[in-house]
């Protein structure tokens, strides 16, 4: 089925250079995704699921995909601000589709990979502007991106232990970020930081007043497009040389220890726990 705003023919036919370059320029919205215009060479892609505090499903997790690759396909973009719509950033993976059992979480922890990657395998520099809740696949897309510009009042954790599993991609992602301390005490307790704390340790890279996390967020994106785009390419290429790159296979391996524990009863008792209690996305 095509997204919401294509036809089944827009689905199927690859958009052409020149199309890529239209759809950027005027701002787009593909289902659970929105794309500014392109400014000064940057652009800003916002999750807007707010209603699920955009909770990252099969769904979001392509339109997501889409979004990125067409704004990155276009020569004209030097950067990119990642940012959520409504009240969170993004609160982590679907809960709704988690509880549907084994096959439910599968597919969930699938999309959470795919949205990942596609942050990761951006070329050109992405910051993201956090406010609210950065929660599970919230802090995973948070930290695969280049810099992080959080909102005091926002809450970044991986509370997976206490769903019954254990992060994946967001503990590969966040070694290259925090220390080894920070990132066990984040794993093993599921207990979150706040804004300052998060700056503390370095997963915030910037704190800023609430409702300026964007606005801070494009200022800088600004300031890295005011420079050539293959210089930026390069220099982020070096910079995940450095850092020790994700590698597909590394996925595989979390996904694979995530598996093992994705429908036992554990898992099932804890997650509906907690949907009892109201959380969660």
């Amino acid at each position: 089925m095509a997204p919401p705003g294509l036809s089944s023919d827009d689905a199927a036919v690859p958009p052409t250079a020149s199309a890529v370059q239209r759809t950027a320029s005027a701002g787009q919205r593909t289902g659970y995704v929105r794309t500014s215009a392109v400014r000064q060479g940057v652009a800003v892609v916002t999750l807007d699921r707010p209603d699920r505090r955009n909770a990252v499903g099969p769904e979001l997790a392509a339109d997501l995909a889409a979004a990125l690759a067409r704004v990155d396909a276009d020569r004209r973009v030097r950067a990119i601000v990642l940012a959520g719509a409504g009240p969170s950033f993004c609160a982590g993976a679907d809960m709704k589709a988690r509880l549907a059992g084994a096959e439910g979480s599968a597919t969930v922890l699938a999309a959470v990979r795919r949205a990942s990657a596609a942050v990761h395998d951006v070329s050109v520099p992405i910051v993201a502007a956090v406010h609210g809740h950065a929660l599970g696949a919230g802090l995973e897309l948070a930290a695969v991106c280049d810099y992080r510009v959080v909102e005091e009042g926002a809450v970044l954790g991986l509370p997976e232990v206490q769903q019954g599993i254990t992060s994946g991609g967001g503990l590969l992602a966040l070694a290259t970020v925090v220390g080894a301390g920070t990132l066990a005490r984040l794993a093993y307790t599921g207990t979150p930081l706040d804004a300052a704390g998060a700056g503390a340790v370095g997963l915030a890279d910037e704190v800023v007043a609430p409702a300026h996390a964007l606005p801070a967020a494009r200022r800088l994106a600004l300031r890295m497009a005011e420079r050539p785009r293959p210089a930026l390419v390069a220099a982020k290429q070096a910079l995940r040389l450095a850092t020790q790159p994700l590698h597909p296979q590394q996925w595989a391996t979390v996904g694979l220890l995530q598996h093992t524990l994705e429908g036992g009863p554990a898992q099932q008792e804890a997650l509906q726990h907690l949907a009892d209690r109201g959380h969660g996305a």
